[in-house]
């Protein structure tokens, strides 16, 4: 890229006369984009339960069609296909309808709730997801947006004469100087001094996620694996000359077109928030009309050691954090010991006879199931509360493994719903996984997840 703020004039003039003009237009999903049941489905019988399987209809869904408008915004594991949320929200509400969900990761669910014209509540314990489902559901101000970029450009510029002469105090992470080279730090200390100085607060955050989205590669972590580890060819990177300033700019211009985008509609008459991170203890300011979710799983990925070089960046964690933020992940495997000396005892019969079985060959990891269900359940009591009479829940869980045992959670959460709750579970649709992007060996605690389900539970 030759020169942002060239670029950025060029790009930004004919843009701030069209989304003006489109201003007052709502946004239509293409056709193509569209998750349509082609009937009859099949249908399966799944723990006792019929299950329509909806794999052909789902596998089409590839490339550009999972990343339109905010979608592709930014590379987050273990999401579910848009398709998924928008078939929800199209079949289970009406516009202008209050949405939930209570483990919105990246956000799918909001940005289809604002696309489809809904308000919707989100809660995450991970705050990096937080500030990506603000980002993806937030219309930019373009002109002032462009303002920024040329600010931005002139603060390039004057970096690179003086930054030989400048040397910044590197605030403390732990290992830093393991996963950064020197320069890179320099670079990185004034950079993120710059952005946290912007006063409008939704550009702000555009940019911290500019931010986010190139700590991978400017690291000496290894890009393609999901925790942050040096490999032999992540560590070349340090003997070459890594230019952060050129990579953040590689990666703006990469994004501002797809905010470009979003911006040009008129989202004016629905509101997305964040309200939270516990989602046993939701706290939400109105009844909802439908909660969609997908819930992590029983061993759950630890966004937190994932994204750790990317939460510090941005202003999100501190070392004191980590511990704690690990310890409140529903499906955590860092829990005390007194959490598998004595099991509690369910209601479900299934359920307490796999935690003993696991017991036998594993203490822990049958206390991690234990704690994993108890929170469970407390979430699907939670939501109850918050919903409106005939009001859905749909959630997307699988079943796995743990410890070469099968763990059937949808019909654990199934029967639980029902039976002690006063759920109906009026249908279930099944669909086989295409891709998660895991790239972690989960074969001898939490298996590989072949299939989801989206549960469809209404409140009587």
């Amino acid at each position: 890229m030759s020169n942002l703020r060239s670029e950025t004039r060029s790009a930004k003039t004919p843009l701030q006369s069209n989304t003006q003009a489109l201003a007052k237009h709502k946004y239509q999903h293409p056709s193509n984009l569209l998750l349509e049941l082609t009937e009859p489905l099949p249908i399966e019988n799944i723990y006792g339960k019929n299950v329509k399987n909806i794999t052909k209809c789902t596998e089409k869904f590839k490339g550009h069609a999972l990343t339109y408008q905010t979608h592709g915004l930014y590379v987050y594991p273990a999401k579910f296909i848009p398709q998924i949320p928008q078939f929800c929200i199209r079949k289970y509400s009406k516009p202008q309808d209050v949405i939930l969900d209570p483990f919105c990761g990246s956000g799918t669910t909001l940005v289809e709730a604002i696309l489809l014209g809904r308000n919707a509540y989100g809660l995450d314990i991970n705050p990096l997801a937080q500030l990506i489902s603000k980002v993806k559901t937030t219309p930019l101000d373009f002109l002032q947006l462009s303002e920024e970029c040329r600010s931005l450009e002139e603060f390039f510029s004057d970096t690179k004469i003086s930054s030989s002469n400048l040397t910044e105090e590197i605030p403390f992470f732990p290992n830093l100087n393991y996963w950064f080279t020197s320069n890179v730090l320099q670079d990185l200390v004034r950079l993120q001094r710059y952005i946290f100085n912007i006063h409008d607060f939704a550009i702000r955050n555009f940019f911290l996620l500019i931010l986010a989205s190139i700590i991978r590669d400017i690291s000496l972590a290894d890009r393609d694996q999901l925790h942050p580890a040096k490999t032999k060819f992540s560590r070349q990177k340090e003997t070459e000359n890594i230019s952060t300033y050129e990579l953040f700019k590689k990666s703006l211009n990469a994004r501002l077109p797809i905010m470009e985008h979003f911006s040009q509609y008129d989202f004016s008459d629905v509101s997305i928030q964040i309200i939270g991170e516990d989602a046993t203890k939701v706290n939400c300011p109105v009844k909802v009309d439908l909660a969609i979710t997908s819930p992590p799983y029983v061993n759950a990925i630890d966004y937190i050691r994932i994204h750790k070089l990317e939460a510090f960046w941005t202003g999100l964690l501190f070392p004191e954090d980590i511990s704690t933020l690990q310890r409140k992940f529903i499906g955590t495997d860092r829990i005390y010991k007194e959490y598998y000396q004595n099991f509690p005892l369910f209601p479900n019969d299934t359920l307490n006879l796999l935690i003993s079985q696991i017991a036998v060959f594993d203490k822990k990891r049958a206390g991690i199931v234990a704690m994993y269900f108890m929170r469970m359940f407390e979430n699907l009591r939670d939501i109850y509360r918050y919903l409106n009479p005939e009001g859905y829940y749909c959630i997307v869980i699988g079943s796995n493994n743990i410890r070469n045992i099968h763990i059937p959670t949808p019909q654990i959460f199934i029967d639980y719903a029902v039976d002690q709750l006063g759920y109906e579970n009026i249908i279930n649709y099944s669909y086989d996984i295409i891709n998660k992007r895991l790239k972690i060996p989960r074969a001898s605690y939490g298996g590989n997840i072949k299939k989801e389900w989206i549960i469809v539970l209404r409140r009587i």
